[in-house]
């Protein structure tokens, strides 16, 4: 089963290092994969909306209203951690903006009173990643190690491009994951010619969002 160490690990046999056996042990490799880990976990999660990390949820309005622009704010998920908003269930055309609070919390700003949204989170069971992403993921740790390891520039920018040339494999593949997109019978025609694209919740689309 992979986990943080195991990737860390082929990332270092890349680069020609030598291998830890634990983020504690107290090697000095060990301590900078601690350190650089979680922001490649991260860093991979945003390049794609990966299905394996979709999540949706209905969002908290806070009592405080923004100090400007918009009506509303709302806390953004934790459990799991919302890494990136990818939509609402207002459809194409809703306006919102991620911003930070007084408080220094990461929230959505909007007008509308009620916000469900998809986003991807944040997952830590490399488990549920799919193969190809974990190979971009330890490509992306690989680019990070180089310079302590190697003490190359030159090899951080080559594993830095091993990881993007990996990733629209790892996109197509996660594309052709889930069931097709399919319009019907009765609203075919109408919707493709006026290029009806659906909102959440819609009959064109399903009930993803109907309680």
């Amino acid at each position: 089963m992979p986990d943080p160490v195991s990737i860390s690990n082929e990332a270092i046999g890349e680069l020609g290092g030598v291998f830890i056996q634990a983020f504690d042990e107290g090697t000095s490799t060990a301590r900078l994969c601690a350190q650089l880990y979680p922001g490649a976990r991260d860093m991979t999660l945003e390049l794609h909306p990966w299905n394996w990390a979709t999540a949706y949820q209905a969002l908290s309005r806070s009592p405080d209203a923004p100090a400007m622009k918009w009506a509303y704010q709302y806390a953004l998920p934790t459990q799991p951690w919302c890494i990136k908003v990818r939509g609402t269930d207002r459809g194409n055309g809703a306006r919102f903006e991620v911003g930070t609070n007084a408080q220094g919390e990461r929230v959505l700003y909007s007008d509308d009173a009620s916000v469900k949204i998809e986003y991807t989170a944040r997952v830590d069971d490399l488990g549920s990643w799919s193969p190809l992403a974990l190979q971009v993921l330890m490509k992306l740790m690989a680019s990070k190690l180089a310079k302590p390891i190697t003490g190359q520039n030159s090899t951080t920018q080559l594993k830095w491009q091993e990881a993007l040339a990996l990733l629209p494999e790892a996109k197509g593949s996660d594309g052709r994951e889930g069931s097709p997109f399919v319009l019907r019978p009765n609203t075919t025609l109408v919707n493709a010619r006026h290029g009806y694209r659906g909102t959440w919740g819609s009959d064109a689309i399903g009930d993803t969002w109907r309680s």
